[in-house]
């Protein structure tokens, strides 16, 4: 937003003189955080910006937009897979890991929400230093107003680089959590295995041990022989 302040110069003439005073409260609130909605940026066509630097600002936003969206699905499938009931049963059991997981995204998401509130108000400070604070420093008005102005603007500028490097670290942070997940979730994979094959083998120990003890023996037969007739014998 452009905003001038009207003064009466010498000569009983008026003279617009921008200033970048008034905008510096409102920019301070959105690099604190206080601004409650998600800001989104927008590129607009204007005059007073290089058509180059915004075709390539335009196509910038559009790549992170696109990787946004793939690490916004990628948390979301692989939330789905491991919160899967078939995955958290007996020796599978997995709480552990679908709440780090789900701390992972949460941080994401936080750490994404603020640094776009950032960057819309990074890209109202530099379309501001374009169209206000370029033209101020072109007037008339005395140098030691200037100087101070120009204090404050920095002063703006060099917190909310401070907050982009801390984003920065933030999401470097978290893409070495992610990293750590693998190995947990490698890690209990193989342990599940390896539990699996030591109750497989059990098992199979088992069976054999009640194979052997349910056969019955094979004692040996002897061969029947034609029986005889005992006839009775009578004495005299």
């Amino acid at each position: 937003m452009i905003v001038h302040d009207m003064e009466t110069t010498s000569g009983n003439s008026q003279a617009v003189v921008p200033t970048i005073r008034r905008f510096q409260a409102g920019r301070r609130r959105t690099y604190n955080g206080d601004d409650k909605s998600l800001a989104k940026v927008k590129v607009t066509r204007d005059s007073a910006v290089d058509a180059a630097l915004s075709r390539q600002l335009a196509e910038s936003i559009k790549t992170v937009s696109k990787r946004v969206n793939a690490v916004n699905s990628s948390f979301e499938e692989i939330k789905h897979t491991i919160s899967d009931p078939l995955l958290n049963q007996d020796i599978c059991k997995n709480e552990g890991l679908v709440a780090e997981w789900g701390g992972l995204e949460e941080d994401f998401n936080t750490t994404l929400q603020s640094s776009s509130k950032v960057a819309s108000g990074a890209g109202a400070l530099i379309r501001d230093f374009l169209l206000v604070v370029m033209p101020y420093l072109m007037d008339d008005t005395d140098i030691k107003r200037k100087q101070k102005e120009l204090g404050e603007y920095r002063a703006e500028l060099d917190q909310g680089g401070d907050l982009a490097f801390n984003f920065v670290s933030n999401f470097k942070d978290i893409s070495r959590r992610v990293q750590g997940f693998k190995k947990h979730w490698g890690s209990h994979t193989a342990d599940v295995i390896e539990k699996l094959a030591t109750e497989i083998n059990e098992l199979e120990e088992s069976m054999s041990q009640a194979v052997c003890c349910t056969s019955l023996p094979q004692w040996p037969l002897k061969k029947l022989t034609k029986p005889r007739i005992l006839h009775d014998r009578t004495y005299s």
